[in-house]
């Protein structure tokens, strides 16, 4: 009787790494209101206000009072601004980023003098050589009121975050002679 040797060969193949958290910021404030409504478009994102270069997320959706709690989701599928945006955020170059809000008429945003490693608070200059794969903006608070004067106001609490696989930081290979030349 012959004998038929089976083999079971198992290939591991990599699984798909979820996306990890990079980084995130709460920013808490109030601004005036210049319109009569009670709704406003948050923007995340570079030169708001220069439309020849503004690139943003998110400020295609109206929010309202009742839209706390909301988690707005931008992607490069689902925002054409996504990946102009994400290769800012990942340049290696301390890039002014904002966010903020809009109403039909004027927008105001708040950011860090630093770039993006500041608004995030972080120790280098942005969030580079992570690739980035998501950009979320949860709305923690959100009211329309009038301030001590009378003028409308709103307040609002959004929290970004940035998420994505983290990747490494190349490394230049270094002797003590040059390590000690750099320092002379």
């Amino acid at each position: 009787m012959k004998r038929v040797l089976f083999t079971v060969a198992f290939v591991l193949l990599p699984g798909t790494c979820s996306a990890a958290v990079i980084a995130s910021m709460t920013l808490t404030t109030g601004n005036s209101l210049n319109g009569p409504d009670h709704r406003v478009r948050p923007t995340f994102g570079y030169d708001i206000g220069n439309y020849a270069t503004q690139r943003v997320l998110f400020d295609d959706v109206w929010i309202d009072s009742t839209s706390v709690g909301s988690v707005l989701v931008a992607t490069a599928a689902s925002d054409t601004d996504f990946t102009v945006i994400a290769s800012r955020l990942t340049d290696g170059v301390a890039d002014f980023v904002t966010l903020g809000t809009c109403e039909a008429i004027s927008c105001k945003e708040t950011g860090a003098t630093g770039g993006e490693g500041a608004f995030f608070g972080l120790t280098t200059p942005d969030l580079g050589p992570a690739q980035i794969e998501k950009i979320s903006l949860r709305v923690d608070a959100l009211s329309f009121g009038l301030a001590p004067r009378g003028e409308a106001m709103i307040n609002y609490s959004f929290t970004v975050i940035v998420e994505g696989q983290l990747g490494t930081v190349p490394v230049r290979g270094t002797t003590w002679g040059r390590l000690k030349s750099s320092y002379r």
